[in-house]
C-alpha cells in the first residue's frame, strides 16, 4: 500500500530524531590561508623539530589538509585546539595504493600537534624537493593531488542523519515492522532532504562513490570527508571522476588524540 503523507511524516521525523549525528561542515573559499591555519593544499604548519613526512623510499609527501581546531566549533571527541594535518603521496591514486594495487598506509600520514607556537620565526624551511613544487601562490605544480589551488576553510557546526551507506537494510525492515509498510516505499523515503549526504565535513556520516571500505566497527569514526566539488569556476577538489576521499579513526583513538592508525580511502564513479 501506499504511505500516506501523515506516516510518511512521522517515519521520516523518527529517523531524523533517533539517527541525527552532529558535525562541522566545512565551507572552501578561494583564498590561501596563513601556515597556522585550516586549509586544503597550500604551505604546512612545520615548526622546529617535526619531521616532514616521508614515504619508505624517501619521497615526500605533501599537505592534503591542514584544520587548525582552534578556529572550529566544537565537537565531541574531537579536540578543540591544536593542529591537524594529513599529508598524502603524490602518485596516480593519491597515496592509496602501493606497486601491487592494495592499499599501502605508509603512503599518508597524519600528524596532530597538540601546541601550537604562531611565531613565524619557529617555523622551517620546507626542504628543497618539496619547496619547488610550490608556485608563488603556494599552489602545488606538477604533482598529482586532488585539488587545483589553495582553499582556507571555515567550519560550521551542523546536524544531519543519512543513510545511504548506514545500515539502511536493517533501519528499513524495522521501520516496515514498525509502521506496516512495504519495504520498497522506504527506500524512497531515504531520499527525504533531511537525509542528504554530507560534504566537506568533520564528524558525522560518510559518503562514498562506490561502497565502504571497511570491514568491521574498527574506524567507527569519520575524521574527514572531501567531497570533489568546484570552489570557482576553474577551481576545485576532484578526486578521480568525481569522487570523495575519506579518513577514519577509532572513537578510543580520537579520544586519546592518537592519529597513527587512520583509515584512508577514496573512490569514485
Amino acid at each position: 500500500m501506499t504511505i500516506g503523507k501523515e506516516v510518511l511524516d512521522k517515519i521520516v521525523s523518527e529517523l531524523y530524531s533517533v539517527y541525527k549525528k552532529p558535525y562541522i561542515d566545512l565551507e572552501l573559499l578561494d583564498s590561501d590561508a596563513p601556515f597556522y591555519s585550516s586549509k586544503i593544499g597550500g604551505l604546512p604548519y612545520y615548526p622546529i623539530g617535526m619531521k616532514y613526512p616521508t614515504i619508505p623510499s624517501g619521497e615526500y609527501m605533501y599537505l592534503l589538509a591542514q584544520i587548525n581546531f582552534s578556529e572550529m566549533p566544537k565537537l565531541e571527541n574531537f579536540p578543540t585546539t591544536g593542529i591537524l594535518q594529513i599529508f598524502i603521496y603524490p602518485d596516480n591514486c593519491y597515496g592509496l595504493y602501493g606497486d601491487n594495487g592494495r592499499y599501502d598506509p605508509t603512503k599518508h600520514k597524519v600528524i596532530y600537534h597538540e601546541n601550537v607556537d604562531l611565531d613565524e620565526k619557529h617555523q622551517q624551511k620546507l626542504p628543497d624537493e618539496v619547496a619547488k613544487n610550490y608556485n608563488e601562490n603556494h599552489e602545488i605544480s606538477y604533482m598529482r593531488v586532488p585539488f587545483n589551488s589553495v582553499f582556507a576553510m571555515k567550519g560550521k557546526l551542523k546536524e544531519g542523519a543519512s543513510f545511504k551507506w548506514y545500515k539502511k537494510d536493517q533501519i528499513i525492515d524495522k521501520m516496515a515492522m514498525k509502521y506496516n509498510v512495504s519495504k520498497d516505499e522506504l527506500y524512497d523515503v531515504m531520499d527525504d532532504e533531511r537525509f542528504q549526504p554530507q560534504l566537506c565535513s568533520l564528524g558525522g556520516y560518510p559518503n562514498f562513490a562506490q561502497d565502504d571500505p571497511r570491514s568491521d566497527e574498527t574506524y567507527d569514526t569519520l575524521l574527514l570527508q572531501l567531497e570533489s566539488i568546484g570552489v570557482t569556476d576553474k577551481k576545485e577538489i576532484m578526486w578521480g571522476d568525481s569522487g570523495v576521499g575519506n579518513f577514519f579513526i577509532s572513537t578510543e583513538n580520537l579520544k586519546k588524540r592518537n592519529f597513527d592508525d587512520v583509515l584512508y580511502n577514496y573512490d569514485c564513479c
